[in-house]
């Protein structure tokens, strides 16, 4: 977004599995093969709860397993967490069963401007719809917040960085490009480039998107 406007809202948080509880499992060679532009990232993190779960999995639905925590629906308030010290709460009265969960923060990054509390768009089939932007507590991220790099996700949070699967010539054409402009963590690491890697994503998955760029950050520890 080099050289325009960059709206961003900070639209929730979360508890995050420890990678190293879970990734042995969920991202095993083959998978890293098939799904991952950088595939030699063991521990990818992501936006999407299916590729970094989180600690908590909802009552009534079915239990993921690396989504050790059950807890009502009502607890939450919205998906994602919108109160950080309501989500503090809620993990530290079950912290012994993911004792090392990653507190993180997510914003929403676009160039479109906002309409009360919500950013409008259209669907692929031209249904019009729209991200809520609810307000969130606090309002702004914590002093200290490290960023872990850029996902590109739809708007219910599937990756088309991480959690859509490549055919093998989308990896002969992208990995070349697109695998030194990885982190460690498998996020995009500027932001010009996770512009660029959402026209990819719409491009690839026109049915999916449209395509929305989220930061993602680690809280500080209190």
């Amino acid at each position: 977004m080099e050289g325009k406007v960059v709206n961003r809202w900070l639209i929730g948080f979360d508890v995050r599995v420890d990678p190293a509880q879970y990734a042995g499992r969920r991202w095993d060679a083959t998978r890293r093969a098939h799904y991952l532009l950088r595939p030699e990232v063991e521990r990818p993190l992501s936006v999407d709860g299916l590729a970094w779960p989180s600690v908590f999995c909802l009552k009534g639905l079915d239990q993921l397993s690396d989504s050790p925590i059950e807890i009502d629906p009502d607890v939450v308030g919205g998906d994602p967490w919108r109160d950080l010290d309501l989500l503090r709460a809620c993990y530290d009265a079950h912290r012994e069963l993911a004792p090392d969960g990653v507190f993180i923060a997510v914003e929403l990054l676009s160039e479109k401007e906002a309409e009360a509390q919500t950013l409008p768009y259209a669907l692929p089939d031209g249904i019009e719809a729209a991200v809520s932007l609810e307000p969130t507590n606090p309002d702004r991220l914590p002093e200290g917040s490290t960023l872990l790099g850029y996902d590109i996700a739809d708007a219910g949070w599937i990756s088309g960085l991480v959690n859509t699967e490549y055919a093998e010539q989308d990896i002969r054409a992208l990995a070349p490009r697109w695998a030194a402009r990885l982190n460690s963590f498998g996020l995009v690491d500027r932001l010009d480039d996770a512009v660029a890697f959402r026209e990819v994503c719409d491009a690839r998955m026109p049915g999916q998107g449209p395509f929305w760029i989220y930061a993602l950050w680690r809280l500080p520890l209190e």
